[in-house]
């Protein structure tokens, strides 16, 4: 799909699938390589009832992003994330990752965001994060809002993770 660079929404009418070509030309830089890039936008991007697969990153990455909306969405069997939040402020109701290399949802701010750049901040309202790592910061210092089951663990190098699976030890 590429990159989306203003306010927009998005409605998937039946079954939407946005998946990578075999020959998807992923560019030189990392940020080339999501399959939806929702980058410095201002005003208001809603995506809903979409699949999104086989990106060679992350299925859908918000870079420095003040309100993105994702509804009944799908990011499945992507080499990143499912959805990464980089300063960005993303809400998702509905939200189903799964297959993702990385992890359902990474949760970060950039190393040198712009000076207007919004801290990052994920609300997930519903959803079924599958991947055995569900949901990520690499760093902290960011906001997320979830559903009562999840609990935050952080690990010794300072990463957090939030999960809804119950630990059996």
């Amino acid at each position: 799909m590429g990159s989306v660079k203003k306010a927009i929404t998005i409605v998937g009418e039946g079954e939407v699938v946005i998946k990578a070509a075999e020959d998807f030309d992923e560019g030189t830089y990392n940020a080339d390589k999501h399959l939806i890039a929702i980058v410095n936008v201002k005003g208001s991007v809603k995506l809903e009832n979409l699949t999104v697969t086989g990106s060679r990153r992350s299925g859908i990455n918000a870079f420095e992003s003040a309100d993105v909306q994702l509804k009944d969405i799908v990011s499945k069997d992507n080499l990143a994330a499912g959805l990464n939040v980089n300063n960005s402020k993303v809400t998702a109701e509905n939200l189903k990752t799964r297959g993702n290399a990385w992890y359902g949802v990474n949760v970060d701010n950039g190393s040198s965001p712009s000076p207007d750049a919004p801290e990052s901040e994920f609300i997930l309202i519903s959803g079924e994060i599958a991947e055995l790592v569900q949901i990520v910061s690499d760093k902290g210092g960011v906001k997320v809002t979830l559903p009562e089951d999840y609990v935050e663990v952080k690990d010794d190098t300072g990463k957090i993770f939030w999960t809804n699976r119950v630990s059996e030890n």
